[in-house]
């Protein structure tokens, strides 16, 4: 059986990460189904690491002073443990189980060229489609290929994702797969206060088309996502709660 490890570090942000903590949880039960042995790692050092516990996830406790040593745990983790691949991915984005089903089992990394994110206040997303080497936002990862690279991946940035690691990829002229149908089962929902990445430079530097959207909701991912998850986010947004978090 495959295997796949979602490598994810925590900080604050509790209401938000648990939504997308239990939503994980279903994407690897689902992932089960179609013959994916799933699972993650959680990086943190704070309450979040008793969610991910109470849900069967691993933890491993690292301070918050640098985001890509927390990544390097995670890699570490998946590498020590015999993963085939792995997955770097915020605590703030829900994702679907086809796109794993679809592109495991490929030698390469494989990437995106679309991002999707939801404003702090829950009113707007913006969509950005960027052609640049190794696409944008996480990467599916074959898990032999980090024996190759130089290790640890520098970990004195401060980024919203990995791209630490992209970097090391690319820099060992590694060839990058890359998935063109993608938009709605990666989705990221940001935060008012903890969050890394630059919402309003984004939609700027990349001409990202812009939408006005329900409190975090919209049609497209109503039809990927259980109505659960979905409820937990519009209140999150309509409460105002994410502006504090």
């Amino acid at each position: 059986m495959t295997s796949l490890l979602f490598i994810t570090p925590v900080w604050q942000r509790y209401e938000l990460t648990e939504i997308v903590l239990r939503s994980r949880k279903l994407v690897c039960d689902e992932l089960e189904k179609h013959g994916i042995s799933a699972s993650s790692v959680i990086i943190g050092d704070d309450d979040n690491l008793d969610v991910a516990r109470s849900l069967g996830f691993h933890v491993v406790e690292r301070d918050n002073e640098y985001l890509s040593r927390k990544f390097n745990d995670g890699y570490e983790f998946a590498y020590d443990n015999g993963y085939d691949y792995c997955y770097p991915v915020g605590s703030d984005s829900i994702l679907t189980a086809d796109q794993f089903v679809d592109n495991l089992g490929k030698d390469l990394p494989v990437a995106s060229h679309f991002y999707s994110m939801i404003h702090y206040t829950g009113a707007e997303r913006i969509d950005v489609k960027i052609k640049v080497p190794g696409g944008i936002g996480p990467l599916i990862i074959p898990v032999p290929m980090l024996g190759k690279c130089r290790r640890p991946i520098p970990q004195d940035l401060r980024r919203g994702c990995d791209n630490a690691a992209r970097q090391t990829i690319l820099t060992m002229e590694s060839r990058m797969l890359t998935r063109e149908n993608h938009q709605w089962e990666h989705t990221a929902f940001q935060s008012g206060i903890t969050q890394i990445t630059d919402y309003e430079r984004i939609r700027r530097f990349y001409r990202a088309d812009t939408y006005d959207i329900d409190f975090g909701i919209f049609r497209s991912i109503e039809q990927l996502y259980p109505k659960d998850i979905l409820d937990s986010i519009f209140d999150y947004y309509q409460s105002g709660r994410s502006q504090d978090a």
